[in-house]
């Protein structure tokens, strides 16, 4: 397989000699096998991309609207399609028919047929923002106002209380956010409850409740910058889902220098990972501070942990290669876990669950470069020239 495209002679020139070897050896992970094992999940008949080969060879799994967005972020993210309006216009239609599908008129969710409706507020969250997303990008919009629109007039209208209101019992009144997310336990496991808490913070926002829960991350958090009193990846991990939830609602972060010291000492830390998402997180959660620091105009920090970084660069890129090798897959994908794909998707099944690459962990193998990259001021170009999009869209079987 061929390795990449990357702007070598850039990053050469921008950068030290010991940080661009360490680039060098995080490109070799990702080859041209990446969007061949994309385009094989791609089902025309019903417009959408499978999760991973086990679902897309095996009755009870269908193409998913979340597998289908990030792949495609993908796509553009490589160079192969920068821009998604511009992918054949067969294949677009095919795509705008499957997401606007699985819309409901009644609540505007987006659901899957083998889901069906009992699915979790995060599915259902991440479904509905990246169904609006693609949409958006393949030069379209929903058919019916979604469950933003519907939170965001209940509350404007201030109905959301009401009798038969499609606003969730938990967004109706500041208690009601309040007991659910101390429900989620955050200081058990800040992961969880961040995800969770994350997932559905634009549906907070929304419904005019960013103070509450703003208030109650804030009242939760340790004097470490962290939800939980050790460091470990889970902290870690949750210290980044939370970051996601402070941007979504536009409130500063709290305790932010020893919360960004504990990221970094995760990223470039010689710890061994379970998951993929420990590979993952660490760098966004940095970038999430970095911006945090700008939205709150602290220039000083800003500037003094953008120097700190590109100090521990080389040591950042090649803790990033090492830990990503372990997921990497002999087609150019990358598994959840070191040995399987994780079977399950938001709590619904996704996949058999053995030893193969998915969607979700493919993304975020390369999500880890592309902003450890980001946060190390590294601008490397597409992955993908002219000859490998020709490829890409011949393996589509769209024109």
């Amino acid at each position: 397989m061929k390795i990449l495209n990357a702007n070598y002679e850039k990053i050469k020139a921008t950068h030290d000699k010991e940080t661009y070897e360490a680039f060098c050896e995080l490109q070799s992970l990702y080859t041209d096998g990446i969007y061949k094992w994309y385009a094989s999940l791609w089902e025309p008949e019903i417009g959408g991309f499978y999760y991973s080969i086990s679902a897309r060879d095996n009755d009870g799994f269908l193409p998913d609207i979340e597998s289908t967005a990030q792949l495609l972020g993908y796509v553009e993210e490589l160079g192969l399609v920068p821009n998604l309006i511009d992918l054949p216009e067969g294949m677009k239609k095919k795509l705008i028919a499957f997401l606007q599908g699985l819309q409901d008129k009644d609540d505007g969710y987006f659901y899957h047929p083998q889901w069906g409706k009992g699915v979790s507020e995060s599915r259902k969250a991440r479904d509905m923002h990246n169904a609006i997303n693609t949409l958006k990008k393949l030069g379209t919009s929903p058919v019916y106002p979604t469950a933003l629109d519907r939170i965001q007039k209940a509350s404007a209208e201030q109905t959301a209380s009401a009798e038969g209101s499609t606003v969730p019992q938990f967004l109706r009144s500041a208690d009601a956010l309040r007991e659910y997310l101390e429900s989620f336990k955050i200081n058990e496991n800040s992961y969880q409850a961040g995800h969770k808490t994350t997932s559905i913070s634009s549906q907070i926002k929304a419904a005019g409740l960013s103070d509450v829960c703003g208030e109650f991350l804030d009242s939760t958090q340790h004097d470490n910058g962290l939800w939980e009193e050790e460091l470990t990846y889970r902290a870690a991990n949750g210290l980044m889902k939370i970051s996601c939830a402070y941007a979504t609602l536009g409130r500063p972060f709290p305790n932010l220098q020893k919360a960004f010291d504990s990221a970094i000492d995760v990223a470039v830390g010689d710890i061994p990972v379970s998951a993929l998402v420990d590979v993952f997180n660490p760098p966004f959660t940095l970038l999430n501070l970095l911006e945090n620091m700008k939205l709150t105009g602290d220039e000083e920090n800003y500037k003094k942990a953008k120097a700190r970084l590109r100090e521990r660069g080389a040591e950042l890129l090649r803790a990033t290669k090492k830990k990503v090798e372990v997921f990497a897959k002999p087609d150019g994908s990358f598994s959840y876990l070191p040995k399987a794909s994780c079977p399950t998707s938001q709590g619904c099944k996704a996949s058999l669950g053995v030893d193969e690459g998915d969607v979700n962990a493919t993304s975020l193998a390369l999500g880890s470069r592309k902003r450890s990259l980001w946060i190390l001021d590294i601008d490397a170009g597409y992955m993908a020239d002219k000859a490998d999009t020709k490829i890409f869209l011949k393996l589509l079987g769209e024109k």
